[in-house]
C-alpha cells in the first residue's frame, strides 16, 4: 500500500483534504488542486463536484446511520475521543529528555522505515485535544512512590500547565506540539500568537482552574482531571511495577505529563524520573521549591512523627494483602480504566504504559524511566 507523502500534503492542505485510516485514499473537494504527478500507483482520489454552496449534503437516515456508526464504535474503541482525522503518530526514544529524538508522523505506514534501529516508544497523537487560546499546553503533575511492595503512591496537589510558542494546527508538525520548556526557549514567539498566552508559556493549576470557570467549566478540574490523572497514573504503575528497580527504605518523585482532550479527558503521554527542579519562570519557581521542602516532609519527618505537615501530598493508594494490614477506605481507591495495552516485542515481554494509542513495535521494547536513569533536564 502506498502512502501520502509530505510534500503532497503540503500541497493538498487547501483543499480540505481528510484522510481516513488508508494513507493512500484522498478526499478532495477541489480537484484541480491535485498534482496528479505526485500521486502514487495505487493513491485513490475520491471527489464531488460542488453544484452548490453545501457540497455533498446527507440525507436525515444517513446522518442517523452515521450517529449509530459512531455509537457502536465508541463501545468498542475507548480512546475513539482522541481520533482524528490525519492518523497522526508520534515516536520518542525510549530513554531521552528534553524532546530529544521525538518526531511526529502524518501516517504509520510511513513510519517503520524512517527511524534507526533500537528501542522506541510509539504512541497515536491525540488529534482532538483542549487548546487555551489556541495554544496547546500540557500538564506536569508530581508523584511520589514510597514503596512498591505494597504499592504506595502520594500524590502532588499542585502542578503547572506548559504552553508551545505558536497557534496550535495539525497541518503544521513544528514548535505547536512539544511543550517542554527546553523545546520552546529555542522558538521566538510567534506574531500570530493570542496576547493572552503568558509570556514564560507557565501557568499554575490554580490559574488553569480560573480558565475552566471563566469558560464554564469550573467544576472539571475536581470531577474530571484530576480523577483522571489519578487512575492513569496509578494504571501505569501497577503495569510497570515488575520492571522497577526497588530497595526498600527508597523512594521516587515522578513527573507525569499529560494533554487534554476536547471533552476535558486527561491523556498520559509519559512519566519522567528524577523530573527537572530548574525554575523557569516564577510559577515554578515556587512550586518547585514547594515540593521538594513537601518530599522531605514527607519521607523524613513523618518516620518520625507520621501526624507531621506534608503539604500538598495526598495518599491516593496503598496497596492491600502485604502483611502489613494498611489499607485506604474505598472512598480512596481510583477507578484504574480500561485495561492497558501489553505487548510482546523483540525483547521479550514489555508493558505500554496507558498513554493514548501505545503500541509496540517489532524493532521496539516499550519501557518506562526506572530510578537511576539520567535525570530529565529542564522542561
Amino acid at each position: 500500500m502506498g502512502a501520502l507523502c509530505p510534500t503532497l500534503a503540503s500541497s493538498l492542505h487547501q483543499s480540505y483534504l481528510a484522510r481516513d485510516q488508508l494513507p493512500n485514499f484522498i478526499w478532495t473537494n477541489f480537484l484541480e488542486t491535485v498534482d496528479r504527478q505526485l500521486l502514487w500507483d495505487d493513491s485513490v482520489l475520491n471527489h464531488y463536484a460542488r453544484v452548490d454552496g453545501a457540497g455533498l449534503v446527507l440525507t436525515r437516515q444517513q446522518r442517523k446511520q452515521c450517529q449509530n456508526l459512531l455509537q457502536s464504535l465508541a463501545e468498542k474503541l475507548p480512546q475513539l475521543d482522541m481520533e482524528g482525522k490525519l492518523n497522526i503518530w508520534i515516536l520518542k526514544p525510549g530513554a531521552e529528555s528534553q524532546g530529544r529524538g521525538k518526531m511526529l508522523q502524518l501516517a504509520w505506514s510511513c513510519t517503520a522505515p524512517s527511524v534507526q534501529v533500537g528501542r522506541w516508544v510509539v504512541q497515536k497523537y491525540v488529534e482532538r485535544l483542549m487548546t487555551i487560546f489556541g495554544t496547546k499546553f500540557d500538564i506536569r503533575q508530581w508523584f511520589v512512590v514510597t514503596d512498591w511492595k505494597p504499592l504506595t503512591v502520594w500524590f502532588y496537589q499542585d502542578c503547572y500547565l506548559r504552553f508551545c510558542s505558536r497557534p496550535f494546527s495539525l497541518h503544521h508538525l513544528d514548535a505547536r506540539h512539544l511543550c517542554n520548556v527546553s523545546v520552546q526557549k529555542w522558538y521566538k514567539t510567534s506574531p500570530d500568537q493570542d496576547p493572552r498566552v503568558p509570556p514564560d508559556k507557565i501557568w499554575s493549576n490554580k490559574q488553569f482552574q480560573e480558565y475552566l470557570a471563566q469558560v464554564g467549566q469550573a467544576d472539571a478540574w475536581h470531577e474530571v482531571l484530576v480523577p483522571g490523572m489519578k487512575a492513569a497514573i496509578l494504571n501505569a504503575l501497577r503495569s510497570a511495577r515488575d520492571r522497577v528497580r526497588f530497595r526498600k527504605g527508597n523512594f521516587e518523585l515522578y513527573g507525569a505529563d499529560f494533554v487534554v482532550g476536547e471533552n476535558l479527558q486527561p491523556w498520559l503521554l509519559e512519566i519522567n524520573s528524577c523530573p527537572t527542579m530548574s525554575p523557569s519562570s516564577a510559577v515554578t519557581r515556587q512550586l518547585c521549591a514547594n515540593v521538594q521542602r513537601d518530599t522531605l516532609c514527607l519521607v523524613l519527618d513523618r518516620k518520625d512523627n507520621p501526624t507531621c505537615s506534608i503539604g500538598a501530598f495526598e495518599l491516593i493508594y496503598k496497596e492491600v494483602g502485604w502483611g502489613d494490614g494498611a489499607a485506604l477506605t474505598p472512598q480512596h481507591h481510583q477507578s484504574l480504566g480500561p485495561p492497558l495495552l501489553r505487548a510482546r516485542g523483540c525483547h521479550g515481554s514489555v508493558t505500554c504504559l496507558s498513554s493514548p494509542g501505545s503500541v509496540a513495535v517489532p524493532w521496539t521494547g516499550c519501557r518506562c524511566h526506572h530510578p537511576g536513569e539520567p535525570p530529565e533536564t529542564p522542561g
